[in-house]
């Protein structure tokens, strides 16, 4: 993985390369700046193959669906070609994953959800009510697995990030999980700034642990 500027470049499955925004961070803010196409600043600088300087040029765009936890979105994703190798690469947003239907917003409520104490059998359950749902408690465990370990791979440098900004959140009293105590912080502290999202990056992209310990030191990546 590398990074340049406000772009993160995913090392790709072999059939697919894709870029990821990082100064977006929710679907509504996304899709009012990608209305009339993907802003020239958010454009690739360079091939994520062959590394020329030389710019990847448009190359079209393709529709997705993804599901929030209110409603399922045809997400435009948009696609580059380079002018020297001619590889292809697609721009896709901080709140999606490859691959991934379901959004961001709707892992982390369910991860919130189990880490509260509700049983993966219930919260199957419950996601009925989720604009993509109902999910199959194999999903749900598979996320929980995922997200588990990458929180607590990351939780040192996301402490850091609240300790940062003077957290003075008085967490619960009651015994709860390293997870669930990083919840409650964030969300009392940087309830507008999504944790999963920031997740995901520090997940792409070992650069971006330096702006979590100083917010300022890269731009803009964790705005939205």
């Amino acid at each position: 993985m590398s990074r340049f500027g406000g772009l993160i470049f995913l090392s790709p499955p072999a059939y697919a390369t894709f870029i990821v925004l990082n100064s977006k961070t929710d679907v509504k803010s996304y899709l009012l700046d990608v209305a009339d196409g993907l802003p020239e600043t958010e454009r690739p600088s360079c091939c994520t193959h062959c590394k020329t300087n030389r710019r990847p040029h448009r190359h079209g765009q393709f529709k997705r669906w993804l599901s929030t936890l209110t409603e399922r979105i045809l997400l435009p994703v948009f696609r580059f070609l380079c002018p020297v190798c001619k590889r292809t690469m697609s721009v896709l947003p901080a709140f999606a994953e490859a691959y991934h239907e379901a959004s961001i917003e709707v892992k982390q409520e369910v991860i919130i959800r189990a880490e509260e104490g509700m049983p993966v059998t219930i919260l199957a359950s419950e996601t009925r009510h989720f604009a993509g749902g109902p999910y199959a408690e194999k999903t749900l465990r598979r996320w929980l697995r995922t997200w588990r370990q990458r929180l607590l791979r990351h939780q040192e440098r996301l402490w850091e990030r609240l300790l940062h900004d003077d957290l003075e959140t008085e967490l619960p009293r009651e015994r709860i999980s390293d997870i669930r105590a990083l919840l409650v912080g964030w969300n009392n502290r940087l309830g507008s700034k999504s944790l999963f999202s920031t997740v995901l990056l520090l997940d792409r992209s070992h650069g971006m642990a330096e702006s979590l310990i100083h917010p300022t030191a890269v731009g803009h990546s964790l705005s939205g």
